[in-house]
């Protein structure tokens, strides 16, 4: 039994100061050496408890009010930023006129003709482009898939051209293959898989049963055909390169690396 002058029963009964960990550390010093039978004991534990509670209601609050502004604070800071940084990649991301202070300074004709003038269609960016070097297949690489995505069909002399500048590149011809004949084909409608019999099992588990195999049906017979033409030329052919990476090189070189506006640019690129 501790005595009345004992120095925890005396912290007990007097406040301590306004530290969290010195109330948690106290308190479970006194339950844990107090004489649970004694009959002042747990009168002495509620006492110091309720003496220290009084002092840290506003404190606590104040804490609380503290973390809760700085939470909301961050949040603000947090959404600023990443409504700067969609506006930023909408704005490197897209085609129209965006601010010169975001664009690259001091780029010669070539390189403005490489990234193309924002305030003109993509198609007329790349037939730009394609034209200032008629003879360079990424450049027409370029201008033949935005004119196919505008105009849903190829250039007029799309397969000479490329057969004249490109003469070893199966890509251009595999592109075709696929654009032209993609709809001269048709998934048929594959029937709900029976069950195998017997059920196929696995460690006790009942598996999916094997589908039937995918069937697809001819709907154009003469753009199939010529699809698969395209098909076999381009298997014959030595190499494959849509340029993409190469022209994205080319672009990202022509930003500052060293800046944010620069960053977000090449990586747009």
């Amino acid at each position: 039994m501790l005595p009345p002058s004992h120095p925890l029963i005396e912290a007990a009964a007097k406040p301590l100061s306004n530290n969290a960990e010195q109330h948690l550390a106290v308190s479970g010093m006194l339950r844990e050496t107090a004489d649970p039978e004694h009959p002042d004991a747990a009168a002495a534990i509620a006492r110091w408890e309720e003496i220290d509670g009084k002092k840290r209601p506003q404190a606590w609050k104040g804490m609380l009010y503290a973390l809760t502004a700085i939470s909301l604070l961050a949040f603000v800071i947090i959404g600023i930023s990443m409504n700067r940084s969609i506006r930023m990649i909408r704005a490197v991301t897209s085609f129209e006129p965006i601010s010169e202070s975001v664009w690259p300074k001091g780029l010669s004709p070539a390189e403005k003709l490489l990234l193309g003038d924002p305030s003109k269609p993509l198609i007329a960016q790349k037939e730009a482009l394609h034209l200032s070097d008629p003879d360079r297949p990424e450049y027409y690489a370029e201008y033949s898939g935005a004119y196919f995505h505008g105009n849903s069909s190829f250039p007029s002399g799309y397969l000479e051209t490329v057969a004249r500048i490109d003469p070893a590149n199966s890509f251009f011809l595999y592109n075709a293959a696929g654009r032209t004949g993609g709809d001269s084909v048709e998934k048929v409608k594959s029937r709900r898989p029976k069950s195998s019999s017997p059920p196929r099992m696995r460690e006790g588990v009942h598996l999916r049963p094997i589908p039937a195999e995918t069937e697809w049906e001819i709907t154009d017979e003469a753009e199939f055909a010529a699809a698969m033409e395209l098909i076999g030329k381009a298997s014959g052919m030595s190499g494959f390169d849509s340029y993409e990476t190469a022209m994205a090189e080319k672009r990202v070189i022509l930003f500052d690396q060293d800046t944010f506006v620069g960053r977000i640019h090449a990586l747009a690129c």
